[in-house]
């Protein structure tokens, strides 16, 4: 017997001749299927741990848009970690799945910025608020690049008001990224990416001395070179 709403019922049924007591007959009910579906403003929510609601993502082209002073990512970020990101130790550098105390890499080279996935997990000792986790690109199958260069000149800047001259500070920096296949196979690919940033800054000196007021500029040249290449 079949009927909506309840389990088929199969039960034997002696016929004779003779009249029988009644024959009572008791469906069960189906089983009962509920499914519950949370979406959110950009889709579809999932229960996988790493794609938390509140995860900020930073593709390449909101990196292209972030006002990243001399190229750097990670100051520019900062603000978007958690209020206990600055205490000891600060926020931890998470670069394609290595703790690492800088970068490390040009900033061309990076694909996507993550803050707080998975922010409770036990393969780090901040929470995701206070992560900041970077992953580069990979080979592309047709070629294509960018370079950026910038230059700054002490003649350009204000006087600070405790040095005598303005200090002779410049500041160049190259970064340049190209990838492609090799060869005519669309599936081997590379990519190199490259950056170098010299910074001739200077260290303004004004303390008071038994001879008088000292002012002077003391030269802090700084410089850092970053290559990678798959």
């Amino acid at each position: 017997m079949q009927r909506d709403g309840f389990k088929t019922l199969r039960n034997r049924v002696k016929v004779g001749p003779h009249p029988s007591v009644p024959l009572r007959i008791v469906l069960p009910l189906a089983e009962l299927h509920e499914e519950v579906t949370a979406t959110n403003s950009q889709g579809q929510l999932s229960r996988d741990a790493t794609e938390n609601a509140d995860i900020i993502t930073l593709d390449r082209q909101t990196l292209d848009s972030l006002p990243a002073l001399d190229n750097d990512v990670v100051r520019a970020v900062t603000e978007m970690l958690g209020p206990g990101s600055g205490g000891w130790g600060g926020a931890i550098l998470i670069v394609d799945g290595v703790m690492a105390s800088e970068v490390g890499v040009p900033a061309s080279a990076i694909q996507e910025v993550r803050i707080n996935q998975n922010p409770y997990s036990a393969e780090y000792s901040a929470p995701g608020k206070n992560r900041i986790e970077i992953i580069t690109k990979n080979g592309s199958s047709d070629y294509h690049g960018s370079l950026e260069t910038s230059f700054r000149d002490y003649r350009l800047d204000a006087r600070n008001a405790f040095a005598d001259t303005r200090p002779p500070e410049r500041l160049s920096l190259f970064d340049g990224y190209f990838s492609g296949p090799l060869g005519k196979s669309k599936k081997t690919t590379f990519q190199v990416s490259a950056s170098q940033k010299r910074d001739d800054r200077q260290v303004i000196v004004y303390a008071q001395v038994p001879s008088g007021t000292l002012i002077e500029n003391f030269a802090n040249p700084q410089s850092s070179t970053y290559f990678l290449g798959g």
